[in-house]
């Protein structure tokens, strides 16, 4: 009995590094199908672009940078409401992700869809401000006589 134990034990051992060597292995796969898509991007592939997008989201469904450059690529074709259903996945899976909502209002907009537009750009600027004030891209610099 005890033989079967430790048996069963090393099994599920065994099993649990297998599996989350292959998830690994997953994301790795992904993040080169995401790479392959962002260079198609830049060299005005957009086509081809959604196609890695989409393996790089078959193997890692989470990661909303995978949706939002998608969501990039639709735009580029005109195919405005495949860009906003990218967008909202990507924000679906990260909230508070600024580009997405700023995106997701310029989509909007071109789908003459003026009351989301707004409702997503107030998202955005609401998302960009810390305090009530404006957030700033850069640290701003110290004035004269500071340290």
């Amino acid at each position: 009995m005890l033989k079967l134990n430790i048996f069963v034990i090393t099994f599920l051992l065994l099993f649990t590094v297998s599996c989350s060597s292959s998830n690994e292995d997953l994301k790795v796969g992904a993040l080169d199908h995401f790479k392959r898509g962002n260079q198609l991007f830049q060299n005005d592939q957009p086509k081809a672009a959604i196609a890695e997008y989409k393996l790089a989201i078959s193997l890692d469904p989470e990661q909303e940078r995978f949706y939002y450059n998608m969501g990039l690529a639709y735009y580029r074709l005109v195919l405005y409401k495949q860009a906003a259903d990218a967008y909202w996945e990507a924000i679906s899976k990260k909230p508070d992700f600024s580009e997405a909502w700023y995106n997701l209002s310029l989509t909007f907009n071109k789908l003459g869809q003026s009351e989301k537009a707004f409702m997503a750009y107030e998202k955005y600027l609401k998302l960009n401000k810390v305090g009530g004030k404006q957030k700033l891209d850069k640290p701003p610099k110290p004035k004269a006589g500071q340290k």
